[in-house]
């Protein structure tokens, strides 16, 4: 029973991580990224940041599709959708779904150095929220145990986003910082999120950029203060992308990003590394 208990909290929606710059797009001009990403882990760190040991490996399978269009000059529609979604235990079926789209609009404060924008974005909860995976084995009471994995978090949410750019002057680089104000609903505490980002292109075809991340939780929350909620969820991330061109207009793309302690401790998470393949297209 103690293990099904722990078992129920193992739950992480690993999203695509997308960098935030302080350049928006040109007017009408469109970039898109489609992807496949997997993760799996057996790390379960507890609300209070301990390790917990014998945690069951999760596994799960994404395709992701994100989208950047310039409305303007100064503002750039974006749109991060997960749009579909495997993932299961060791032992149990997998549960299937869409995830939550989440749409962004970003408006160009100063196109000059430095490069600064403000975001508005919103997340829908539009996924199913009531997703189970099935164990495969019969328990000591005769039953089938079920775990609920929904692929979206169960609230409407909104975040304010201030980034800051500029180039490395004659080098072929750039650096980013953002940070990011989440404001949850149906009582579930809010969060504040930096990052800083530095990419450089080697050359005309290849570029790569290296990024580290925070989530932070503020304030208590008055929603159930579960991991399936992404509740008092803390963490710090580090990763990478990498782009090689392969065509005029087409790059092949890689990502890749772990959890750590360096920033802010690790707190009721399922801890596991992130990998993402995909191709992108700019028009």
């Amino acid at each position: 029973m103690k293990k099904l208990l722990l078992l129920t909290m193992f739950y992480i929606a690993h999203e695509t991580t997308f960098a935030q710059s302080g350049w928006t797009r040109k007017a009408n001009s469109f970039y898109a990224k489609f992807g496949y990403a997997y993760s799996a882990g057996d790390k379960y760190f507890d609300a209070d940041g301990k390790l917990i040991a014998g945690a069951n490996n999760f596994t799960q399978h994404s395709l992701n599709f994100y989208g950047e269009y310039g409305a303007t000059n100064n503002i750039t529609a974006i749109l991060n959708f997960p749009v579909y979604k495997i993932q299961n235990f060791d032992g149990y079926s997998s549960a299937r779904g869409v995830g939550n789209p989440q749409i962004e609009l970003k408006f160009a404060v100063i196109k000059k150095f430095p490069v600064i924008s403000f975001s508005v974005g919103a997340e829908l909860p539009l996924s199913d929220q009531r997703n189970f995976s099935v164990s495969q084995n019969i328990n000591s009471l005769g039953f089938f145990d079920r775990i609920n994995l929904p692929t979206g978090y169960p609230d409407f949410h909104y975040w304010e986003t201030l980034a800051v750019s500029s180039s490395l002057g004659n080098l072929p680089g750039w650096i980013s910082f953002h940070g990011r104000f989440v404001e949850r609903t149906q009582g579930y505490s809010n969060q504040f999120n930096y990052g800083l980002e530095v990419g450089y292109k080697f050359t005309k075809n290849f570029w790569i950029n290296a990024r580290i991340t925070t989530q932070n939780q503020i304030g208590k929350s008055f929603g159930s203060a579960s991991f399936l909620n992404g509740q008092d969820t803390e963490f710090t991330t580090l990763g990478f992308s990498v782009a090689y061109k392969i065509a005029r207009k087409m790059q092949l793309n890689f990502d890749y990003q772990f959890y750590n302690d360096l920033l802010r401790s690790r707190r009721n998470v399922y801890s596991a590394p992130f990998y993402q393949i995909g191709l992108s297209h700019e028009l």
